[in-house]
């Protein structure tokens, strides 16, 4: 026969096989020989015929890394192990590992050839077993074969090659059956005394192992005999002299160091005797080992963290602190990213030896690598206090000024958030705020933009202060949203202080018709945005009362959106043009200023950002007494009709659009400021203005709808910051539904940052002016508490419930309150809910599908129990979202909610 020539029926060669498939030049092809090839196999393989089987085993193998299925060829591989030949065990072996796993019954037919080849004389056959047995191995067959690890363990003529081998199944064994852990524990003080590095190095690996057991009693047996050893150890590993078989880059056996360094950082994490005796150590290796290579660099890493972990000496932290500071300048990437890692961790602990390195971390905002730049601004944000905000603060806007735009949007929220927290006066807040806005005003949330008006609003010596240094900001620049929409805001309630007092910045003495051109050009920019452009509206509305000798002008601008295509800025336009038709006295008292805007308390002013409050804020109702704090004359609304409408206190009548048993004929004409009150007109068809149908502005809409639907749910035109709005109804005019329902959302008074349906006097976010402070956590309605379900470092889920019927007492309307407690945007926001057999869920839409950083979501749930009073309602949930492209699955079983469900 040729060379190439093979018998009939007689499967290719593995090389020949590999030549083929890679010439095949379709994919069909590809699997036209393998399945030749399968066919053959599956042909010899019946045979029983030991000759080619190694070989075969071989291609089988090849078959499983293209992907196609070799089940079959299982039981192949187990009669290969059992050949006497160490080229046949060699691939038998490696085909158990690969083919098989520990969950595969088949395995048990190899426990007895394991069991034989662990005590082979050979140590490479043995090794092979070892090997298997430490990948593969199942609970019945880690303790089967337990004695012989226990054996090889405890005797002394074992090559350290088995042994290392040995102990590293012994840790298979113990995470597999814990019950065996005893067996192993007592040859533990003859392995650490090998002379061999690679036993000791699985040795201790074994330990820090068993010091993860639930059972702390192996732990504190270490902390008792052991702790001495291995501090010998490494000092002998440092005052040895060079070793060839040891060395890497010029330092002796950096694994074992290593090794060590973390076992011995478990054991002094809750024992102050060992942390003492490890401390001269772990000064003698921060101190002596080479930082000019990166095996130096690992080493001192774990050294570091080691020091920071366990009950360490002062001087020692401040010494593993200093050593992060070196990791700072060096020119390697990981390196320093490792130094910033650990910063983060130990910056509570030693704030003021961080702060040293102060410099080199803000630095590191300006690497090109983003990961070094996101991890310097997390440690940075922990940096900033009392003391060195004014710095800080500064230090991070002259990187904001040059930062990448993808880096951008976290930079401002926590430029923004440190600001605002350590503010030292309130005029800094505001030149720092202003400045921010003016780089990266489309970055800033709006949550800050609601503080920074409500802190002008609560210091009276910052209004013309706060007016004039918008103003020169809008001179300089008209393109950032949020500074033009706060600027707008502070214009149109304080704009008259602006006039004729002192000059600007610029030396500029400003005029009323300079106020109303940088109006102007805003309002017709191309860029400007349409929540923008409502602000600007609003603001002329009031400015109208602010300065009347530009009525006129204010009017003439108004009244360009009157017809605009977008339906809330026309609503807009019509609803403030009908208003200087009316008496222009109560149109005056209508525009007065707002008064100041109670101050948060530290925790709820925050908690938009973080997330973390720790008391409940009723933002759902008007309470009465702040219904006592209003301005006396006032007209005030009772949107929830639980108020008399008559006869308030101090002279603060009350309009119940809500009560539509008899018309409002109040006692007090100085509360009806609109002429809305007249024996004809009850209060339950509010469509007039003064005897002037507002619907009869838009025309086509026929007459006025009367106003009793649910509060809440965004008015017609989509008013995402609120403003002023005068016509939209209570719960949101559908499209084509008349505009004639005056005093429907926001009132006249609120702050641009109000939502609508927003309760009366609600500024920056929905806020009742009666005090309640910000950033709280959702109402409690129909007596049942808010309910904390579920939180972790990136969100919080907060249930809060409402009962729609008091005779159903079943049902009951959940409202999910998500909130993202982390820096980066949450898409693609996809909630589920199962619930148990005697219940049923309806989930409502979502409000959004996004929620941004300190943002949050919400959407409604009608549950109904049927089992009511029997049983109370559980829910396994699963939430869904992806942060910067990647995706996030969270899971989680709420067993039982509060009583009442």
């Amino acid at each position: 026969r040729t060379k190439n020539s093979r018998e009939p029926n007689m499967s290719i060669r593995l090389r020949d096989l590999i030549k083929a498939v890679r010439g095949a030049k379709t994919a069909a092809e590809e699997r036209s020989i393998i399945q030749k090839e399968a066919a053959q196999l599956r042909t010899e393989f019946s045979k029983d015929s030991p000759v080619h089987r190694q070989r075969n085993i071989a291609k089988l193998l090849y078959m499983n890394t293209l992907g196609y299925p070799t089940k079959w060829g299982q039981m192949e591989c187990i009669k290969l192990i059992a050949s006497p030949n160490y080229l046949d065990k060699r691939i038998g072996y490696l085909s158990l590992n690969i083919l098989l796993d520990e969950n595969q019954e088949v395995l048990m037919l190899a426990t007895h050839q394991i069991k034989t080849d662990l005590r082979h004389a050979n140590k490479f056959i043995a090794g092979l077993a070892l090997c298997t047995l430490g990948n593969i191995a199942s609970e019945q067959i880690c303790r089967d074969c337990a004695p012989e690890i226990e054996q090889l363990l405890t005797e002394d003529h074992v090559d350290p090659y088995i042994r290392k081998k040995a102990i590293l199944c012994a840790v298979k064994i113990v995470r597999k059956v814990p019950d065996l852990v005893d067996s192993f524990v007592s040859s533990l003080k003859g392995l650490l005394q090998d002379a061999d590095h690679g036993v000791l190095i699985t040795t201790i690996t074994f330990m820090i192992e068993l010091c993860k057991l639930e059972d702390q009693q192996h732990k504190k047996l270490f902390q008792q005999k052991y702790v001495g050893g291995l501090v010998r150890i490494l000092r002998n590993i440092h005052k040895s002299g060079y070793a060839p078989e040891y060395d890497v880059g010029g330092i002796a056996d950096p694994f074992l160091q290593v090794k060590i360094l973390k076992l011995l950082r478990l054991l002094g994490a809750d024992s102050k005797e060992v942390s003492d005796r490890v401390n001269e150590v772990l000064a003698m290796i921060a101190t002596n080992t080479d930082t000019l290579r990166n095996v130096g660099n690992s080493i001192l890493y774990e050294c570091v963290s080691t020091i920071m972990n366990i009950q360490s000496d002062q001087d020692l932290r401040v010494m593993a602190i200093n050593t992060l500071g070196k990791f700072l300048s060096n020119k390697d990437n990981n390196i320093r990213y490792v130094a910033l890692f650990t910063l983060c961790g130990v910056v509570d602990v030693d704030t003021e030896a961080v702060q040293r390195d102060r410099g080199k971390i803000v630095d590191c905002l300006k690497d090109s690598d983003r990961s070094i730049r996101r991890r310097a601004l997390h440690l940075i944000y922990s940096l900033v206090d009392d003391s060195n905000v004014r710095n800080l603060v500064r230090e991070l806007l002259a990187v904001l000024l040059k930062a990448d735009l993808e880096f951008r949007a976290e930079l401002t929220a926590k430029l923004c958030y440190v600001s605002q927290k350590y503010a030292p006066s309130p005029s800094w807040l505001v030149d720092t705020l202003l400045k921010i806005m003016a780089i990266a005003g489309e970055y800033v949330p709006e949550q800050f933009q609601n503080h920074l008006i409500g802190t002008i609003t609560r210091h009276a010596d910052l209004h013309a202060y706060a007016v004039q240094k918008m103003y020169t900001s809008l001179t300089a620049d008209l393109s950032q949203d949020s500074l033009n929409q706060v600027s707008a805001w502070c214009l149109g309630e304080y704009g008259d202080l602006l006039v004729n007092t002192q000059p600007t910045e610029n030396g500029e003495v400003v005029s009323p018709q300079d106020i109303i051109e940088i109006l102007e050009k805003i309002l017709l920019r191309v860029g400007t945005s349409l929540v923008t452009k409502e602000y600007i509206l609003t603001a002329l509305f009031k400015l109208s009362s602010r300065v009347p000798s530009m009525e006129g002008e204010i009017v003439r601008l108004i009244s360009l959106y009157k017809a605009n295509y977008n339906v809330e800025l026309q609503q807009r336009a019509c609803e403030y043009l009908a208003f200087f038709n009316s008496d222009p006295a109560k149109r005056q008292q209508i525009l007065e200023k707002l008064p100041p805007i109670p101050e948060p308390t530290d925790k709820e002013a925050y908690s938009a950002f973080n997330g973390k409050s720790e008391t409940e804020t009723k933002r759902g109702a008007v309470s009465v007494g702040a219904v006592s704090d209003a301005p006396a004359g006032g007209a005030i609304l009772n949107l929830l009709g639980n108020v008399p409408a008559a006869g308030a206190a101090g002279g603060s009548n009350i309009i119940n659009l809500f009560d539509t048993s008899a018309p409002a004929t109040p006692s007090d004409s100085s509360a009806d400021l609109l002429g809305l009150f007249t024996p004809s007109t009850p209060s339950s068809n509010l469509g007039g203005l003064g005897g002037l149908q507002l619907g009869g502005l838009m025309g086509g809409f026929g007459s006025p709808a009367p106003v009793g639907g649910p509060l809440g749910g965004m008015p017609l035109g989509g008013n995402p910051l609120g403003g002023m709005n005068f016509g939209a109804p209570l719960g949101g005019a559908p499209l084509g539904s008349p505009f004639g329902a005056p005093l429907g959302g926001a009132p006249l008074g609120a702050p641009l940052g109000a939502p609508l349906g927003a309760p009366l006097g609600a500024p920056l976010g929905g806020a009742p002016l009666g005090g309640a402070p910000l950033g709280g956590a959702p109402a409690q309605q129909g007596g049942i508490p808010p309910f904390p379900a579920f939180q972790n470092s990136d969100l919080s889920v907060v249930f809060t419930f409402r009962k729609p019927n008091p005779s159903s007492p079943h049902l009951t309307h959940i409202t999910l309150n998500v909130n993202n407690l982390s820096s980066a945007q949450f898409d693609n926001f996809v909630f589920q809910a199962a619930p148990p057999r005697h219940a049923k869920y309806a989930l409502e839409s979502a409000s959004s599908a996004s929620v941004a950083p300190g943002g949050t979501l919400t959407q409604g749930i009608k549950a109904s129990n049927t089992s009511y009073g029997e049983k109370k309602l559980s829910m396994k949930l699963k939430i869904s979202y992806t942060v910067r492209g990647q995706p996030v699955d969270i899971e989680h079983i709420i067993k039982e909610f509060p009583a009442g469900m």
